[in-house]
């Protein structure tokens, strides 16, 4: 018979850390002057509270105990610190929704539904399209291709890479992760020639140490790698037509930041969070993740860029944009390239398919398409929800 351990990694973790805890207090009792005059800010430092006052029991007695920890013990903050780094290394592996990586990096482990693959089981390539599948695809977004031909309108598809695929060598240890093409690079080549396929997966290699790509804590890429995504899809587009200009150092102000935007609109305004603070993932609240910077974007026509959400709609209207109307269809990665594009041309809308009731199923979405009359459609599925692509028609 199995018998389970006396003691959890965390049971571990915490008697280390008491011990831990037990010698700096031991310390600090014995070199903290306490009737010592705060000379930093000209004032006596917080005395211990009284259990007991003139009222009876002193409500007031943790809240005392916290200002007094707070001003005599200058190690509060690092104890904190070394609390959470002593848990992390003796629990790796997270919880149900997050795998802990190296070197802090978080990645998820959801599992599937009718709009994603289950994530483990993708990326170890468990999963993914039969022959019959492929040849659904094909045709389906060859019918959409033809659709939007005869109304003038260029069809172009680009699969973002989630941040498995690209930072997988900061992947949990105890998780092995085949070498072999993922299913993005397989669609890829079984749609190529058919389609106008914008590859992104590759440049996401080649460049993913030059700038972090995606959030070490977050499921989304970076601004980096959505203006890394945006600059290929213009160069794709210039392919086609001529006079397009991509936006360059003199349209962007780039600063660094420690937060990370959980949600991007067209109007400039972010949802952030610090980055050791909050992640869509759910990650571990005592994981210790040393706060990286990540580029920060800012458009010097923002102030020009007007917008209207309704969603799942959202249009930009900017006149100083070049002009071509563009139309996204994508999934919440597209929210990211969207500040790009709105700065670059005259008229963009975006629609995500994960919002309220919209999904990618095009034959009732059409008529919205055709009014807008865009000269671009772009379609964009990051490669967990590529299982969306059997829903087209």
């Amino acid at each position: 018979m199995r018998c389970s351990p006396p003691f959890s990694n965390r049971m571990i973790a915490d008697i280390v850390f008491g011990i831990y805890l037990v010698c700096i207090i031991v310390f600090l009792a014995f070199t903290i002057d306490l009737s010592k005059q705060n000379e930093r800010e000209n004032r006596k430092s917080e005395p211990f509270p009284t259990i007991f006052n003139e009222n009876g029991v002193n409500k007031n007695f943790s809240a005392g105990v916290e200002k007094y920890i707070s001003d005599h013990l200058s190690a509060r903050d690092k104890m904190i610190d070394g609390y959470f780094a002593v848990l992390s290394a003796f629990d790796r592996r997270g919880n149900k929704q997050v795998f802990i990586g190296k070197d802090g990096w978080l990645f998820g482990n959801f599992v599937g539904n009718s709009h994603n693959f289950e994530m483990l089981s993708y990326y170890q390539r468990k999963v993914g399209f039969s022959v019959r599948h492929l040849e659904k695809i094909k045709a389906d977004l060859k019918r959409l291709s033809d659709w939007a031909a005869a109304r003038d309108i260029k069809l172009y598809v680009y699969f973002p890479p989630d941040k498995q695929t690209i930072y997988k060598e900061y992947y949990p240890s105890f998780i092995t992760l085949p070498d072999e093409p993922t299913l993005v690079t397989e669609v890829e080549e079984y749609l190529k020639g058919s389609i106008n396929i914008i590859s992104l997966e590759d440049a996401f290699l080649k460049h993913r140490h030059q700038d972090l790509l995606h959030y070490k804590t977050e499921s989304h890429w970076t601004p980096a790698g959505a203006y890394l995504a945006y600059r290929l899809i213009m160069q794709r587009l210039g392919q086609d037509f001529d006079a397009l200009k991509p936006l360059g150092e003199q349209d962007i102000r780039v600063t660094k930041t420690a937060e990370v935007i959980s949600e991007v609109q067209v109007n400039g305004y972010r949802r952030t969070y610090k980055g050791n603070l909050y992640n869509m993932l759910g990650k571990p609240s005592y994981i210790d993740v040393h706060e990286p910077l990540y580029k920060k974007y800012t458009f010097k026509n923002q102030a020009h860029i007007k917008t209207d959400s309704k969603p799942p709609f959202e249009t930009s209207f900017n006149p100083n944009g070049q002009a071509l109307k563009i139309y996204i269809i994508g999934d919440s990665y597209s929210d990211y390239i969207m500040p790009f594009l709105s700065a670059t041309f005259e008229e963009v809308r975006k629609v995500r398919i994960n919002q309220g009731e919209w999904g990618i199923r095009f034959d009732s979405r059409a008529s919205d398409v055709e009014n807008f009359k865009p000269d671009i459609l772009l379609l964009g599925i990051s490669d967990l929800k590529m299982i969306e692509l059997l829903k087209i028609w």
